[in-house]
C-alpha cells in the first residue's frame, strides 16, 4: 500500500494554530493547561509523535530558544532543535509556566504526554506516539483542515520539511 502525505499549507497551518488557541478560550481556562496546543508547537519545529510525548521540562533551554528531541525510537538520532516560530515558543513558554506552577522544581514534568502510570510505562513510545497522534488529529478536525485520505498528522511534518527545504 502506498502511502500519500499532502503537506499543509501555510494557510492550514495557520487555521491549527487558532484552532489550538481555541482550545484556551473560557474564563476558568488556565494558560498552558491543555497539551494539544504544546503538541503542535512541537511538532512545528520538528519533533516526531513519539519525541513529542518524551520531551520534559529540563530539554528545553529557554535562553538558547531550543529543544533537545529524544525518544524517537530507532528512527530518530537525539538532537537540538531551534524554535523558529513564535507562536510555538510562546504556547512552550506558556506550558512551561503552568508546568512550574503546577510541579515546583520538577525537571522531569512531561510536556505534552501524561500517561496512565497504573497502565502505561512514561516509557512507552508507542503509547507517546498514539496519543500525540490522537490529540493532533482532532485538532485537524476541528480546525477544518481534515482532507480524508489526503490530510493527517504527517501533513504537519511534512509541512515543516518543506518549509526547511525552502529557506535552505
Amino acid at each position: 500500500v502506498q502511502r500519500v502525505v499532502s503537506a499543509f499549507t501555510a494557510e492550514q497551518i495557520q487555521e491549527l494554530k487558532d484552532a489550538a488557541d481555541g482550545e484556551t478560550d473560557g474564563s476558568d481556562y488556565v494558560v498552558g493547561y491543555a497539551r494539544t496546543p504544546v503538541c503542535l508547537a512541537l511538532t512545528l519545529i520538528g519533533a516526531q509523535s513519539g519525541e513529542v510525548g518524551a520531551i520534559r521540562v529540563r530539554d528545553i533551554d529557554q535562553m538558547g530558544k531550543a529543544v533537545f528531541l529524544h525518544g524517537g525510537g530507532s528512527r530518530y538520532q537525539q538532537r537540538w532543535v531551534p524554535v523558529d516560530d513564535d507562536w510555538a515558543w510562546q504556547v512552550i513558554l506558556d506550558r512551561l509556566a503552568y508546568l512550574h506552577r503546577r510541579y515546583p522544581g520538577d525537571g522531569n514534568a512531561l510536556l505534552a504526554y501524561l500517561p496512565n502510570e497504573r497502565t502505561t510505562p512514561t516509557d512507552d513510545f508507542k503509547a507517546r506516539s498514539a496519543a500525540t497522534s490522537m490529540s493532533l488529529t482532532k485538532l485537524i478536525r476541528l480546525a477544518g483542515v481534515h482532507s480524508p485520505g489526503k490530510t493527517r498528522v504527517a501533513s504537519i511534518n511534512e509541512y515543516v520539511a518543506s518549509r526547511v527545504f525552502a529557506e535552505t
